[in-house]
């Protein structure tokens, strides 16, 4: 006879947890600044433009994901944001 299995997570949210899981071990590290270096040209300015923002993506890709693991888990309250978030992944999209 089989009997009920208890489980924390869902079979759905445990594919979800596994993607982020594989998407958080992707993620590459923040862009460090360096000091001794003078912004003197375009090109140097517009380089450390895009890496302020390509650091902020980066924290809050990271932040935004740990966050959905802990709601998963029911460690924390999902949000309208997480759970759009949520769903995006269960879809394989981008999300928005």
């Amino acid at each position: 006879m089989l009997e009920p299995q208890e489980a924390s997570v869902s079979s759905g949210s445990e594919q979800t947890l596994n993607i982020i899981n594989d998407i958080l071990s992707r993620i590459p590290a923040v862009i460090k600044k360096n000091e001794d270096r003078k912004a003197n040209d375009a090109i140097d300015i517009s380089l450390l433009q895009e890496s302020v923002r390509f650091n902020r993506l980066i924290v809050y890709i990271e932040k935004s994901l740990k966050e959905l693991l802990q709601a998963i888990k029911g460690e924390a309250i999902m949000t309208d944001t997480l759970e759009k978030i949520f769903i995006s992944l269960n879809l394989n999209q981008v999300p928005k």
